[in-house]
């Protein structure tokens, strides 16, 4: 019978103690804090961008209804938040670090912005 060739394979140059600290740390992290490594740099406001974080625990009541005012004075109606790209998009910059502009969204790669909306959508499906 053939070996799996599926199988984890364990580093034996790590320690318990560095695995524990490892798990540690990720357990630490907030589960309303995403960060993106983005494929390509983006260049806005005069720097180059290469990774952002998303804080959506940060987000509130406020920033939902400004969205939503801002989108029905453009005549966009906003039935479901989470199935609308421009609501996400404007969350997705409220919950940024650095802050960015719904502009930046525009110069990303569709890939990058793919990852980040569905993070956000994800989020806001998560908060229904």
């Amino acid at each position: 019978m053939a070996a799996d060739t599926n199988e984890t394979k364990i580093d034996e140059n790590i320690s318990e103690e560095e695995l524990f600290d490892e798990a540690e740390k990720e357990a630490a992290k907030s589960p309303d804090v995403v960060e993106v490594e983005l494929s390509r740099p983006v260049k806005y406001e005069g720097k180059d961008i290469k990774k952002l974080t998303f804080d959506y625990g940060r987000l509130t009541g406020a920033d939902g209804i400004a969205i939503e005012n801002e989108l029905a004075r453009m005549g966009i109606n906003v039935f479901l938040p989470a199935a609308s790209v421009d609501y996400i998009v404007r969350a997705s910059a409220r919950a940024c670090e650095p802050k960015i502009g719904i502009d930046a969204f525009d110069l990303m790669s569709l890939k990058d912005f793919n990852k980040i909306r569905n993070k956000t959508r994800n989020f806001l499906m998560k908060s229904l």
